[in-house]
């Protein structure tokens, strides 16, 4: 069972008997097939076992910013970051405004939207993040949507890119 935003598992009754594993990232960047492998092994073991857990809770920690991590669990990590109805319905709306907006003083322009997101302020202000990271000056952010906006719209014609 795959909690959404962890606010399931709060909120849901415990249901014993309960399994617990962890999975460490071992660095950063660093993806280990290993100890993936055995994380995975324990679960199928655990399910095997008809009636020993009820619940298999895995914490994983670190970054985890390898896509190998994920392989294969895709549709289960966008059930859980889905955001819900409600505000999705409010985003949707948002963006058919967004759009309504362009097309008018465009018409016939297709228009892709790429969503950004800049995480600056604990990289800057905490002391454990600016000992680690130099900020990245706007320039950087710059030169990926330009380079975003090429792909996305090159040999497309009436194509355009918006940034939101």
């Amino acid at each position: 069972r795959l909690g959404r935003f962890s606010r399931d598992e709060m909120h849901a009754p415990r249901k014993m008997p309960l399994c617990e594993l962890r999975l460490d990232e071992s660095g950063a960047h660093y993806y280990n097939e290993t100890q993936v492998n055995r994380v995975l092994r324990e679960i199928r073991s655990y399910e095997a076992e008809k009636g020993k857990c009820k619940t298999i809770t895995v914490t994983v920690s670190g970054y985890l910013q390898s896509w190998k991590y994920f392989r294969g669990y895709e549709d289960k990590i966008r059930f859980a970051f889905a955001a819900p109805p409600e505000q999705k319905a409010k985003a949707d709306a948002w963006l058919a405004a967004q759009r309504q907006t362009l097309n008018s003083g465009s018409p016939g322009v297709t228009w892709r939207f790429v969503g950004v997101q800049v995480r600056r302020g604990d990289k800057l202000h905490t002391p454990h993040f600016s000992a680690i990271f130099a900020p990245t000056n706007w320039s950087y952010y710059t030169a990926g949507m330009n380079h975003l906006e090429k792909k996305l719209s090159d040999g497309r014609p009436n194509t355009k890119v918006v940034f939101i």
